[in-house]
């Protein structure tokens, strides 16, 4: 689910830099019902993904542990891998550049606000925990 979060993220981010919003005529306005927000979970989510593409801080602290959760759950539910107790299986199935990502000891980034995760190495991750 926080896989396919991500990826709705993404796409909904690039939706709107592509067709920003226009005001609509009144009357349509009056007629119907406001749209429902969406879950307060999945906007949290978009939330510190915008966050973590801008700030390597926010990345490691915020973004990074959604990531850990999802890829341990593939990990363990699909090839019965511990991402933590069995790391040289787990970055042999996730490859190097998701392992880098995920990997138990990886290091606060020592340029705390420079460039986050960008949304090319993203999708990268979110394609390579789909494949598991």
């Amino acid at each position: 689910l926080i896989v396919c979060a991500v990826v709705l993220a993404l796409a909904v981010g690039s939706l709107r830099e592509a067709f920003p919003q226009t005001p609509r005529h009144r009357s349509r306005r009056m007629g119907r019902s406001r749209r429902a927000d969406p879950p307060r979970a999945l906007a949290q989510l978009e939330n510190e993904l915008t966050m973590s593409i801008g700030d390597a801080l926010d990345f490691h602290y915020r973004l990074r542990p959604h990531l850990r959760v999802v890829a341990a759950g593939l990990l363990e539910g699909r090839h019965g891998v511990a991402l933590d107790e069995e790391p040289d299986r787990a970055r042999h199935l996730l490859g190097d550049e998701t392992w880098q990502l995920v990997r138990p000891d990886r290091p606060v980034p020592a340029d705390r606000h420079g460039p986050g995760l960008s949304a090319d190495a993203l999708e990268h991750v979110v394609v390579a925990l789909e494949r598991l």
